[in-house]
C-alpha cells in the first residue's frame, strides 16, 4: 500500500507544500476518528480529474465500516458527486451511497490550505453501527464538528515546527474538554479515572484546572503558541502523566482546548527498573575488563628467589636457606 506521499506525487499535481499540509492531517486524524467513532477517509483529485482514496484511518472507539484498505482506490460515482460538492462550495456537505451491505452516510469535509480546499476528508457510517447517544457520545461528536470546521477554514491541522506525534494520547485515554478560560466542561470517564488517581475527587466541571491542582501549564502553552503541546509531567511524586493539548480556534479566536491524558506511570517505572539494570550490566562488564589486565600485571611482576633476602642498602645477599647446608669449619692443621 502506498504512503501519502508516494501516492500524491504519483497520481496528483499537488506540490509540496499541500502535501505536507495533508501529511499534518493524517498525523492528528486519529483523535478525530475517536471523537466521531466513525472511519475517516481522505480523497484528493487525480491527475485525470478522478477522486482517489489518498489515507484511511479507523476508530478506536467504536466499530469500523471498512474491513479492507481503500487506499489507492477510486470513489465510486455517487461519491465523486458529493464530494465535488464540498470541494467546489468550500462547505461541508452530506449525502447517502450505497454500500454493502447497506446504505453508508458521508460527511464530505473540505479540507482547506491557505484560503482554497486542495482535498476532501469523509465521515463514512452505517445508521445500524451508530452508538446510542449518551453524553460522551454528544460531547466527542460535538468537538469533532468543531475541529471539522478548522478543517474547512484552514486552521487545521496545525503548521507546527514539530513532525508528526504518533505517541500522543487517544481519545480513549481520557479527555479534557475546557473553555478558553481553562474552565472544565466535560471529563469522559477515563480522565476522571486519571484524576482520581493523583487524589483529586471533587466535581472538576465548571473548575479550573489550577483551581483543583492540575497542572495546566500544558494547555497553557497550547493557547499562547496557539498550536499542539505534546508534555509528560509528574503530576504527584507517585503519578507520571502524559498530556496532549490542542487549542480550539474559531473566528480567528481561541474560543476553548481539549486535552487528552494517559497515565503512563507503569512505563515510566519499567523504564527506570530496565536503566537500573543497564547500569548494573555495565558495571559488571566493566569491572571484568579491569580485573584481568590486574592479573597480568601481578603475573608481570618479578618474583625474588626464596633463597635471596634484601639486605641494607637494596643489596641482595645470599642467605642459607637450611643451617645444615652451611659449610664446615676446616680441621686445624697440626
Amino acid at each position: 500500500m502506498a504512503t501519502l506521499t508516494e501516492l500524491t506525487r504519483q497520481k496528483t499535481s499537488l506540490p509540496r507544500a499541500e502535501i505536507d499540509h495533508l501529511q499534518r492531517l493524517i498525523g492528528d486524524w486519529g483523535i478525530l476518528a475517536d471523537l466521531c467513532f466513525n472511519d475517516l477517509l481522505l480523497y484528493v483529485k487525480g491527475s485525470n480529474g478522478g477522486w482517489i482514496v489518498a489515507a484511511q484511518s479507523r476508530p478506536a472507539t467504536g466499530q469500523t465500516l471498512y474491513n479492507a484498505d481503500w487506499v489507492g482506490e477510486p470513489a465510486t460515482p455517487a461519491e465523486c458527486s458529493i464530494l465535488d460538492d464540498a470541494f467546489a462550495s468550500g462547505r461541508r456537505c452530506a449525502g447517502t451511497v450505497d454500500g454493502d451491505p447497506e446504505p453508508t452516510e458521508v460527511w464530505a469535509i473540505p479540507v482547506s490550505y491557505q484560503g482554497r480546499p486542495i482535498a476532501v476528508m469523509t465521515r463514512e457510517w452505517s445508521t445500524r453501527t451508530k452508538r446510542q447517544p449518551g453524553e460522551l457520545e454528544s460531547n466527542y461528536v460535538a468537538l469533532f464538528e468543531r475541529f471539522a470546521r478548522m478543517i474547512v477554514a484552514g486552521i487545521f491541522p496545525f503548521d507546527r515546527r514539530q513532525g508528526t506525534i504518533t505517541a500522543a494520547p487517544r481519545a480513549g485515554d481520557g479527555v479534557l474538554i475546557v473553555d478558553d478560560d481553562l474552565r472544565v466542561r466535560y471529563a469522559s470517564p477515563n480522565a476522571m479515572s486519571s484524576l482520581h488517581r493523583v487524589g483529586i475527587s471533587a466535581n472538576v466541571i465548571d473548575t479550573r484546572l489550577a483551581e483543583f491542582g492540575f497542572n495546566d501549564a500544558p494547555l497553557r502553552s497550547a493557547f499562547e503558541r496557539r498550536e499542539p503541546v505534546l508534555e509528560e509531567f509528574d503530576q504527584t511524586a507517585d503519578v507520571t502523566l502524559l498530556s496532549y493539548s490542542l487549542p480550539i480556534i474559531e473566528d480567528g479566536v481561541i474560543s476553548g482546548g481539549v486535552l487528552l491524558l494517559r497515565d503512563v506511570t507503569e512505563l515510566r517505572r519499567r523504564d527506570r527498573l530496565l536503566m537500573s539494570k543497564d547500569a548494573t550490566i555495565r558495571e559488571i562488564h566493566h569491572r571484568g575488563q579491569e580485573q584481568p589486565a590486574d592479573h597480568l600485571v601481578a603475573a608481570a611482576a618479578p618474583v625474588p628467589a626464596p633463597h635471596l633476602a634484601r639486605g641494607q642498602g637494596g643489596r641482595q645477599r645470599e642467605r642459607p636457606s637450611d643451617p645444615n647446608d652451611r659449610p664446615r669449619p676446616r680441621d686445624p692443621v697440626a
